[in-house]
């Protein structure tokens, strides 16, 4: 196989914790590693896995030996969910997350019935896409952006952003933009792509990718095109777009791979790595595959990072190119050796892969 796994590394595993969807790895030119991930009391014994709870925790942690060691979490936000992590040339950092909004009763009854209004287990109303940065690798953090401006969409109520939701990665463009998508929640979901001309403190829409997905990475191949892979609405697999023309127009998405949803990674040598989440029934887990750089599928690559999953709640994962030319991918993970069904804490996990030949 093209990619071989060198390591694995328990980045954060507390089974007083629920820990996912996430997380979400970034590297600096030393090699030093950080983190975001989230957390939340695990209520996995009373069948409750924790997504969109209000008590979550955003947490960092770094790793300056490779991923051997991590410092301890630092939470720094609570009540967001899906967070993704970029670092800038600069060295910037930038956060992209998306909130459920934690409301009364009478507030609740008030909004518009619809994807993205809920009544239980708690009331809460999504709050849209929050983006922040910081210049000090996440010691202090701006104020944050949010996404607006969608055509025919509002917010659910007058004090909140506009209901998109975010899973995905902000990119840094040759032409010094920022990119990221978000997708909007009326069913079939619309992944959206915006843009920021400031280094991220404020954004502006852009165009659709896709009617009918949501979750999307983005990514710019050394020729400048810009792709984006997409999670199917009511769909198992990963979908491709691609766009010739900085993101204005982009091609019907076609098939990638079975698993969702799906990072990418640009290589030295043009290829592209690409991990998702396995969730199918006996093999739940994480994958990864090598793309040639006109984006077909190299034969035989696939690479089974995990397949003993106790249950379908797990990957979501992310990657980065180390220095010397491997590549650390994150995800979160369940395992048959802690329970044998759902009850199995999820926690997070790293790997280092090795692509024969370099």
């Amino acid at each position: 196989m093209p990619l071989n796994i060198i390591k694995r590394h328990i980045i954060y595993k507390n089974p007083q914790y629920y820990c996912g969807p996430g997380p979400s790895v970034v590297c600096n030119d030393q090699g030093h590693l950080t983190v975001v991930f989230r957390r939340v009391r695990s209520w996995l014994s009373e069948n409750h896995a924790g997504h969109w709870h209000p008590s979550t925790e955003t947490c960092l942690t770094h790793s300056t030996d490779s991923g051997e060691t991590w410092s301890p979490p630092q939470a720094f936000l609570s009540g967001y969910q899906c967070p993704d992590l970029t670092r800038l040339k600069d060295g910037t950092l930038v956060l992209s997350t998306h909130r459920l909004e934690l409301v009364s009763k009478e507030i609740h009854q008030k909004c518009p019935t619809g994807r993205g209004v809920i009544d239980t287990p708690w009331p809460g109303i999504h709050a849209g896409t929050y983006i922040w940065h910081s210049q000090d690798n996440g010691q202090t953090w701006s104020n944050f952006a949010n996404l607006h401006r969608v055509p025919h969409i509002e917010p659910f109520h007058p004090n909140l952003p506009i209901p998109i939701a975010v899973r995905g990665n902000v990119i840094e463009t040759r032409d010094k933009r920022l990119l990221i998508s978000a997708y909007t929640l009326p069913e079939p979901n619309t992944a959206q792509l915006f843009e920021s001309t400031d280094g991220g403190q404020t954004w502006s829409y852009l165009t659709p990718i896709a009617e009918g997905f949501n979750e999307t990475y983005l990514l710019e191949t050394t020729n400048g095109n810009l792709l984006a892979f997409l999670r199917g609405w009511e769909k198992e697999d990963t979908y491709l777009s691609q766009s010739t023309d900085s993101g204005t127009t982009w091609s019907t998405p076609t098939q990638l791979c079975k698993g969702h949803p799906a990072c990418a990674v640009l290589l030295p040598n043009g290829q592209i790595f690409v991990a998702y989440g396995y969730r199918f029934p006996n093999e739940y887990g994480v994958r990864a595959q090598l793309l040639s750089a006109d984006c077909t599928p190299i034969n035989n690559s696939e690479t089974i990072i995990r397949n003993d999953g106790a249950t379908f709640d797990l990957g979501y994962p992310k990657a980065c190119l180390l220095p010397n030319g491997q590549i650390y991918l994150t995800y979160y993970i369940n395992r048959k050796t802690d329970a044998p069904d759902a009850t199995a804490p999820r926690y997070i996990e790293g790997c280092i892969l090795n692509i024969d030949g370099e």
